[in-house]
Formats: C-alpha cells, structure tokens, sequence
C-alpha cells in the first residue's frame, strides 16, 4: 500500500487524467458485450463477430472506388473512374415539382401481368404486383387482440402471420385457428427497456431477425429453437435480403454485410459512407437475381451495385448535393425497387429510373414520392406528397396520366369522409386495381389504366396499423387494436 501511495504521490495533474481515462476505458469495454454474455438461454453462443478481415474494399478490383470520390465530385476521381461506374445525381432540385392532372392517352397499350395467386409473404418488402383477390372487401373474420406497439409490417407463412412488438416478441398467429400459436422473446430481463426494432425475412422454414442492438439470429419454426445467434455491435438498420446461403443486410452506420445463413459467419462486408444525421429513411437492400447483383441504397444517399458472387463493385451513383465534412442536407427517399432490368429510387424531390447492369439514367423528375413506387413491366405509379397519383412510363418517364386523388371525391358523402380518411400508408395493385390504404381505415381503388377512382369506403371502424398482404385471394391488416382482420 505504501508503495502504491508513493507512486499516486510522484504522478503530476495531467498524468492522472489519462490514468483516469485508462480506468473509464477498461471499465467501459469490461460492461460491454462479451463472449459470455447472452441475453437468451443459450447465450455462451452468441460471439461478437470480427469481420474486418473480409471487408472487400481491399480487394484490388474495388480499389478504384476511392472513398473520397463517392463523397465530393473531384476532376480527379472523374479521370479514375468511368462514369459509367461513379456518378453524382442532384436530387435536390430547384425544378418545380411536377402537379397536374394529365388525361389518359387511350391509344396507349396499359398492360400488367395477371393476377398472382399469392401465398406467403417472406420478406418486408416485396416487387411483386397484381395480387390474386377475391376483390368484395367485406370482413370474413377478426382475430384476437395481439400485443400492442406492433411494428407496420406483418409477414404471413404457411397459412400463419408473423408480427413483433417493441418488446422484442416474436409472435405467430394462426389464421384458420384465429389466436395466437406461440410467442417467443429472444432478450433476457437486462434488456426490457430497450424498444426493440426488428427486421424480419423468412426462409427455409426458418425466421431471420436483425434489431437495433446489433444481433442476428435465427429461430427455428418448427422446433421454436434458436438455430444461432451473433451480436455485431452495432445496430442493424435495413430490411434482410435472402438468396440461396447469403443474408444480405446493412447497420446505421452503412456497412453492408453477407453472412452465411447456416452459420452467421461474415462472408464478406463493405463499409460505405456513414451519415451523421439520422432520417427516417432506412438503408434498403434489393437484388437481381438473374445477375447476381446487390443494390444497396444508404442513409448518406449513395446507390451500390455489388456483384455478391465475385464481390465486385459494378457502379455507385451519389444522390448527395455535396458533403463537405459534414451533412448540408438529409437524405429523404423510399425504398428502391429492380424490375426487368431497371432501378427505380424516389430519392427527396425527384424520381430517378435507371438500367440496372451498367447504371445508366433513362429518366429524372422533379417528383416528391410517398409510398414506395410500384413498378410493372412497361410503368411506375407513384403518389406524391401533393396527393397526386401518377403513372409514368417506364423507360423514358413520360407522364402517361395523373390524378388528384380528393378531385375524384364527387358526392357529398365522399367530399364529408375524405376529410377523415387520414394518411395515406400502403400501396400496392391487387385484381387489377391500384389499392391505397389510409391510416384512419379506408381502402380507395383505381383504375390503372386512367387512375379514374373506381372505390372509397372505409373498411375497418378502429383504422389501421399495418401495411396490406395477400394470400390465397384475401387480403390482411392489422386494425389500430392490433387485431387481424380477413378480407375476402
């Protein structure tokens, strides 16, 4: 002890500053995550998992994407790399957003595809369009009440629905049973708190889950087991994306990773811009298939496409005005969507729609999008902030036609409830009509070919609470007290 006191004594003020940031830090990293620490029974599984070693910007043929030209357009990384590779878009436009009512040119061939007798919903997002429904919009049953603070998107397997809650539970409802099958809870007591946000993706009889404490893990459906557990440190923020053995996901600070789905072993990882400024806006991961390509939009407005077979970056296009060392502006958008060979992105005030193999623009409209773009083979519709329904078309976005949604309302009864109709939340097409859902329960449906509005009810007294999905011919959503409702 004296010997201790002496050596206290002999150190200066400044010396014991840094001896104190010493201390806090080996206090600060011995309370984190460690190998030991699980937060469910099994958690002497669950490693942190150190990847730095499979991050792909090392490989010699993505070096040429130099981190600073996808931040600021220099003449310099313009002489480096094609344009056809790098590109800067400015999506903040000073161009007056486009707003007016445009009539149908009836010479022109609207085609969609038939309607999909679909049956099970894997994954958050989904491009499929032109849902098989019965179409009579009438309630067939109401389910029992699930837990409250459900998150908007429920996931709906093998005649089963799948939702969580900020709680962290994982529930699964039957639909022919109309209660709830199980719940599961993967967080221990330590973690209560904590709302959880959790990205759900199904394969494989299989539920995948990332949250925004930076775990991934995997529950078995049949034995309700965990399969494996990883905690990456930092918090995920993106929708999963599944192909054959990869899962494809981002965190918040832009690093996307593939990780092999029967181990949670990084397969490789790239780490693109961060932002400082947090939006609603969330990274989103699409891929073509038939190419073998990844598209990852992220919060710092900037689009990869990413071979995940060779792990080589195709082309990066930046949505940013400029960043200078910090955020001069927020990036706003929805999520992107591939069809046939295109890329769509709403990103802040414009709509762009590019070839997805070598990046090239086919169009740029000064559009300020909503809801996610629904995208068929020949058009995009899209709804804007000014309540503008829009079909485009496709390949050189020429506004086929356009329609202000509340002009359509003619009866005094349509005029009265179209003032309590509420925000608009889901699109999609089903039966061959465009179908908007609206916060306070009403359904209005369009014609595709005209957006001439063909119906507006409300069809749930309590509203919504969750975004539409299909199965069999009927249609589901969670009401505002979050029980399940069967449409036919």
């Amino acid at each position: 002890m004296n010997i201790l006191n002496y050596l206290i004594a002999k150190l200066d003020n400044n010396n014991m500053r840094k001896l104190g940031v010493l201390f806090f830090f080996l206090l600060f990293t011995n309370c984190s995550f460690d190998n030991k620490t699980g937060i469910w029974d099994g958690g002497d599984l669950i490693n942190k998992n150190k990847s730095e070693k499979k991050d792909i910007s090392k490989l010699n043929k993505n070096k040429r994407f130099k981190f600073t030209c996808v931040l600021v357009k220099t003449k310099k990384c313009e002489e480096e790399n094609s344009l056809s590779e790098l590109q800067y878009e400015d999506v903040f436009t000073e161009d007056k957003a486009f707003d007016k009512e445009v009539i149908s040119n009836k010479a022109y061939n609207f085609t969609i595809n038939k309607p999909i007798n679909n049956i099970n919903t894997l994954e958050e997002y989904t491009n499929l369009i032109n849902f098989d429904y019965n179409n009579n919009k009438d309630i067939v049953s109401k389910g029992k009440k699930l837990k409250t603070n459900i998150f908007s998107k429920i996931l709906n397997y093998n005649n089963m629905v799948i939702s969580h809650d900020v709680k962290g539970n994982i529930s699964l409802y039957s639909i022919e049973e109309k209660e709830k099958i199980w719940e599961f809870n993967f967080y221990k007591k330590k973690f209560k708190k904590y709302k959880k946000k959790i990205y759900l993706a199904i394969d494989d009889n299989k539920i995948f889950a990332a949250d925004n404490l930076g775990y991934l893990y995997v529950l078995d459906l049949n034995t309700k087991n965990i399969i494996w557990a990883k905690n990456f440190g930092i918090p995920f923020r993106s929708n999963l994306k599944i192909e054959k053995n990869q899962i494809f996901l981002a965190n918040q600070d832009n690093t996307i990773y593939s990780i092999n789905k029967n181990t949670g072993d990084v397969i490789w990882q790239y780490a693109t811009s961060p932002t400082k400024l947090k939006t609603v806006f969330k990274n989103s991961i699409d891929i073509d298939q038939y190419n073998s390509n990844l598209f990852f939009l992220n919060t710092s407005g900037e689009l990869y496409s990413i071979n995940y077979l060779s792990q080589r970056i195709n082309w990066v296009i930046n949505f940013k005005k400029s960043i200078t060392g910090f955020d001069e502006d927020l990036f706003f958008g929805q999520p992107l969507v591939i069809k046939n060979g295109t890329v769509t992105i709403s990103a802040s005030n414009t709509i762009l729609n590019y070839d997805s193999v070598n990046g090239s623009r086919y169009f740029k409209l000064p559009l300020s999008v909503i809801l996610k773009p629904l995208v068929t083979n020949k058009n995009i519709f899209l709804l804007t902030k000014s309540n503008l329904l829009v079909c485009l078309d496709k390949k050189n976005g020429k506004v086929l036609w356009s329609k202000k949604i509340k002009n359509q309302f003619l009866s005094k009864n349509q005029i009265k409830f179209s003032k309590k109709m509420g925000s608009f939340i889901d699109m999609t097409i089903a039966q061959n009509e465009i179908f908007i859902l609206t916060k306070n329960g009403y359904l209005i449906t369009f014609d595709y070919k005209d957006g001439s509005l063909n119906y507006f009810d409300k069809i749930s007294k309590s509203g919504f609470s969750s975004r539409m999905t299909f199965s069999n011919g009927y249609m589901y959503i969670l009401d505002n007290n979050y029980r399940l409702l069967k449409y036919n």
